[in-house]
């Protein structure tokens, strides 16, 4: 009795002619037909059946392993069920084994080979984890990337959005950077070389490993967050007389992180956000927001900036690596951010000096004069547009409105001056404030191009201040007489103060 035979697609037995003509289509060129799916004869056999039901038993029992640790549903992979045979109704190891060795001996398909070779190599693993009391653990060595990971997608970091799409929009002087990455606009180092005279700016920079953008408070006052994860366990350990910090991260990470904010420091006070925050974010079980800061004095003040000292905030590991593996991102980020990390943006150099001399030296002389000049108490500022984004212009207007208010009858720079003001009193605010607006952009402008000398004589900035209101016809009465000795003495004073 011959051995028992199928039928099979494309197989390796004789071609059955019959079956392929009748039952397959066949493509037809220069009148020829060529058959692309043969119908073959093949012998059934009994190794083949044994090697096709030990696949099947190792996929299943692969499938149930991964099931069990997580894994298939952690990767989103489908189980098998192929069989309920054990392993062990195929023998012993050693005997399954000895099969799958002398069938790859014989073997000359290669994809066959391949399979052959990948069971043997999965049962011989098995025999071995079973006689070796050892085991081996698989994971990183470089959890710290794990960490930034977690902590950039969990509180959407904005590092590769461009910056035409970030929330403020687009300043005048990043026009020509709007489709630049916050990424990509980090100054890069410029090397260069004498003779022959080249350069290369195409090298390596700095890079922050998450910036957040959020509104902080009810006015919708923006935050520009310089956050670093570190992968560091933070703590302090009593001394007899003192106390040792301990697992903190390097002098290099803490400089580093100053000099972050410096790269964004410019971008920051153009695109007019109010806030900014510098932390390291570090794991810990229990979430502590308010644990520190580390302070290094000369880079906090360097030059004319101030950079804020860097705070040390601990999140919970456990609830950060749920956020990420739900897919899910922190919508209220000051639940796990200190208030205190967050300070005020001040406009450098002349602006920043003009700010601390109004809140440090003339901050009650100040409100007493505008409300009793000016009215504080009925209304805001009107700020014309042009200044909007000027600190130090507007506190320029500031000290010029007061003796704009002197001079002009029914002059009121609020937004809620209706009272007994007539129509044209209150069109005549608004185009006064226009023009005097104006006249702070000019006086900034100038101040900063004097030098110290002018700046101290009364006659050239006279003369200066006369010069900015030329050609502005609403106030220009302002520049003559005991309003310009009046407005002559606020300037110089804030000037003395600040700048010189």
């Amino acid at each position: 009795m011959g051995k028992p035979w199928e039928v099979s697609t494309n197989g390796e037995g004789e071609i059955l002619w019959n079956r392929t003509i009748g039952e397959t289509f066949a493509v037809i060129q220069n009148n020829r037909p060529y058959y692309v799916e043969l119908q073959t004869q093949n012998v059934v056999d009994n190794d083949m059946d044994f090697f096709k039901q030990l696949h099947e038993c190792v996929l299943t029992q692969c499938s149930a392993e991964l099931r069990n640790i997580g894994l298939l549903q952690l990767f989103d992979i489908v189980g098998v069920e192929l069989t309920d045979c054990p392993l062990v109704d195929f023998g012993d190891i050693d005997y399954i084994l000895y099969r799958l060795q002398r069938e790859i001996q014989v073997q000359y398909v290669t994809r066959k080979q391949n399979l052959l070779k990948t069971l043997y190599t999965y049962i011989a693993n098995d025999k071995r984890d079973r006689d070796d009391i050892s085991f081996s653990l698989y994971g990183t060595n470089n959890f710290n990337l794990v960490w930034e990971k977690v902590c950039a997608d969990n509180f959407g970091s904005v590092l590769d959005e461009k910056v035409r799409k970030l929330p403020l929009g687009v300043s005048p002087e990043y026009e020509t950077k709007k489709n630049d990455t916050l990424r990509s606009i980090i100054d890069r180092p410029v090397w260069h070389r004498k003779n022959p005279l080249v350069s290369d700016r195409n090298v390596d920079t700095l890079r922050p490993d998450l910036i957040c953008i959020y509104p902080c408070n009810d006015q919708m006052d923006y935050c520009f967050g310089i956050y670093d994860a570190k992968y560091y366990r933070i703590d302090f350990m009593k001394q007899t007389d003192s106390w040792k910090v301990t697992g903190q991260p390097g002098v290099g990470d803490v400089t580093k992180q100053y000099l972050y904010q410096l790269a964004y420091d410019d971008f920051i006070t153009k695109q007019g956000y109010k806030y900014v925050q510098n932390m390291f974010f570090c794991p810990q079980e229990e979430a502590e927001s308010d644990y520190g800061y580390v302070e290094m004095k000369m880079l906090h003040t360097l030059g004319e900036k101030n950079l804020e000292n860097i705070a040390v905030v601990k999140l919970s590991a456990d609830e950060m690596y749920d956020i990420y593996l739900a897919n899910r991102k922190i919508e209220n980020i000051s639940k796990y951010i200190p208030q205190v990390g967050q300070k005020r943006v001040l406009s450098q150099n002349f602006a920043n000096r003009m700010m601390t001399y109004l809140k440090r030296i003339n901050q009650f002389s100040r409100v007493a004069e505008e409300k009793l000049e000016m009215k504080e108490e009925r209304g805001k500022l009107i700020y014309p547009k042009q200044i909007k984004r000027e600190l130090g212009a507007k506190i320029i207007y500031d000290a010029i409105c007061p003796v704009a208010s002197a001079v002009f009858y029914g002059f009121d720079p609020y937004e809620k001056v209706n009272g007994n003001m007539v129509a044209e009193d209150v069109g005549n605010s608004y185009s006064k404030c226009d023009q005097i607006a104006d006249v702070a952009l000019k006086i900034e402008s100038m101040i900063k191009e004097l030098s110290e000398q002018e700046l101290r004589d009364e006659a050239v900035f006279r003369v200066v201040l006369k010069n900015c209101f030329e050609g502005l016809d609403d106030i220009n009465s302002m520049a003559e007489g005991k309003s310009l000795d009046k407005l002559t003495d606020k300037i110089m004073e804030l000037i003395g103060e600040v700048y010189l």
